[in-house]
């Protein structure tokens, strides 16, 4: 007898960021689970490198191969065909894309399950700055699904005021690994390492110069509104005034000729590291001591949670879901994205604190994340909702 199947929808294939790396667990965990149903994973787009991970997880999946969106009404109907062969119990949607073409796919499927993951707020810029986008959220995803998870409280709460009933929302904030692998002669290639390698030495021969020098990192896919050129900013304000430091920026996307024109332009090269994409950033994490984040909109905050369990110094954008991570003045720094006096005043903070203090700071940053944001509460929460779905 065939087995029924489980199906998440998405739209990204060429990065791995928050929501990939999401999946990946999540159907990782599912295949064992729920062993009598096939996992599998439908991406809106072409084959790309999340399939490849995928591939390696031996999750199956396919690709619609919506190159543009006027190929969306084509990869539609692929979609309908891949529900109805495989038997389809739950079609669970990521990313706004994904609600979307759930939300018309209940139409064709109705008996199906359609599980909504919102991994965005967008009570202050987000995704409200496109009325379209907003409307068809409001009005076609948040309709269709039948059950939606809330990845925080600012995203409940957006749900609340575009009219959805808390008895359709679940909230399950997101989750990850409490360690991780540090064999990074195993984890990273050739050429990342001889990177690693190098702005080590760069780091290092600039603390032995400015031994006072303030070393930051920030992490996350270069796309608008993630707040890398915030940090640019930043920099640049820094430099302007002496204060000696440098940022290792990891990461890479489709903003990233803006970026590298920002560096050209503050003439930040010599305190700027550009790391690239990383499947393993943690190498590079190691090397500096505060973590910068200064996104426009942000529903979690995946990255956020990831130093806190690192113990680096927080400093975060006061915005969507990281103000449910970060407690502000207790385990880290909540900041306005785009003030630098704000941002200026946390690093001063940070240089006033003794090493005891610092510890003590870190210490509470790291229980917060084991308290409540590990991959095995994130996991927990989605199996208790799936079975009760398929009981």
């Amino acid at each position: 007898m065939d087995k029924k199947s489980i199906l998440h929808l998405t739209t990204v294939t060429n990065v791995v960021a928050g929501a990939e790396l999401l999946i990946l667990e999540l159907t990782r965990h599912q295949k064992e689970m729920f062993s009598d149903y096939q996992i599998c994973v439908a991406c809106i787009k072409s084959k790309g490198y999340f399939n490849e991970r995928l591939d390696a997880a031996g999750i199956e999946n396919y690709n619609l191969n919506a190159k543009k969106n006027i190929f969306f009404i084509f990869a539609f109907f692929k979609l309908v065909m891949l529900v109805k062969r495989k038997k389809t119990k739950i079609v669970h949607t990521h990313l706004f894309h994904g609600g979307i073409m759930g939300a018309f796919l209940k139409l064709f499927c109705p008996s199906v399950t359609l599980i909504h993951t919102r991994h965005y707020s967008d009570i202050y810029t987000g995704i409200k700055r496109n009325q379209i986008r907003y409307f068809l959220d409001k009005y076609l995803v948040n309709k269709a699904a039948d059950v939606i998870i809330a990845i925080s409280n600012m995203v409940e709460d957006t749900l609340v005021n575009e009219g959805v009933s808390k008895s359709k929302i679940v909230q399950i904030s997101n989750g990850i690994p409490s360690e991780i692998d540090t064999d990074y002669e195993k984890l990273m290639d050739d050429k990342n390492k001889l990177l690693l390698i190098e702005i080590n030495q760069k780091i290092m021969s600039y603390k032995k110069k400015y031994p006072d020098a303030i070393i930051m990192y920030c992490l996350g896919v270069f796309r608008k509104g993630k707040g890398q050129a915030n940090v640019l900013n930043l920099m640049y304000e820094l430099t302007k005034r002496n204060i000696n430091a440098l940022c290792v920026v990891i990461g890479d996307g489709v903003e990233k000729k803006r970026i590298l024109g920002l560096i050209e332009k503050y003439e930040l090269k010599d305190n700027v590291l550009l790391a690239g994409f990383q499947n393993h950033p943690y190498a590079f994490v190691e090397l500096c001591d505060i973590f910068l984040h200064f996104p426009d909109e942000e529903g979690f905050g995946l990255v956020v949670a990831e130093a806190m369990r690192e113990k680096k110094v927080v400093i975060a954008s006061r915005i969507g879901g990281i103000e449910g991570i970060v407690d502000d003045g207790v385990n880290g720094f909540l900041v306005s994205p785009t003030l630098i006096s704000e941002q200026l005043a946390s690093l001063e903070k940070v240089k006033q604190m003794s090493n005891i203090d610092k510890k003590e700071f870190l210490d509470k940053a790291c229980d917060k994340f084991i308290n409540n944001f590990t991959i095995d509460r994130f996991l927990k929460g989605h199996a208790d909702l799936y079975k009760r779905i398929l009981s």
